[in-house]
């Protein structure tokens, strides 16, 4: 395994990053009373899956972060499948199938850093960039996520 002492700062990156990047988010609350069916549904996908990975720990170890990453590879995954699903209006379809087509490439990336911490492999620069490019899709994401008025996807 890396030495723990650099290890130690890209952890707590890490959980930042695993935080922020909790599924494809949750976040701004939406009225599902006024909201088309296909809202209120994607609005109940995201929360749901944001609730089962708000009740893990965050992780603080190298060890705990390898175990705690296939939980958030595995609620991506759900969440897009349940929200491919969803039958939007034309007008937001193609938002919500490019917020898909995002999170999917978010959950590769997230996928690749997971198999670098089982190896031992973390560079703090490595780290920088995963971080850095996390950012730029999740930006992307919520902004589909918006445009697609599935404000509870937004993180």
């Amino acid at each position: 395994m890396a030495d723990s002492r650099p290890f130690a700062s890209v952890l707590a990156g890490c959980a930042l990053l695993c935080t922020c990047a909790l599924l494809a988010g949750c976040g701004e609350g939406s009225s599902a009373a006024a909201s088309p069916p296909y809202v209120a549904r994607g609005d109940r996908i995201c929360a749901t899956q944001l609730a089962l990975l708000a009740r893990l720990p965050q992780p603080t170890t190298p060890d705990q972060a390898v175990t705690y990453l296939p939980h958030v590879l595995t609620a991506l995954h759900g969440e897009s499948t349940q929200l491919r699903t969803l039958q939007p209006p034309p007008s937001t379809r193609g938002e919500l199938r490019e917020a898909l087509a995002d999170t999917s490439r978010l959950s590769a990336l997230l996928s690749g850093f997971l198999d670098r911490l089982r190896t031992g492999i973390v560079e703090i620069t490595m780290f920088g960039q995963i971080q850095s490019q996390s950012t730029a899709l999740r930006t992307q994401i919520d902004a589909h996520f918006r445009r697609a008025h599935l404000m509870r996807c937004v993180q």
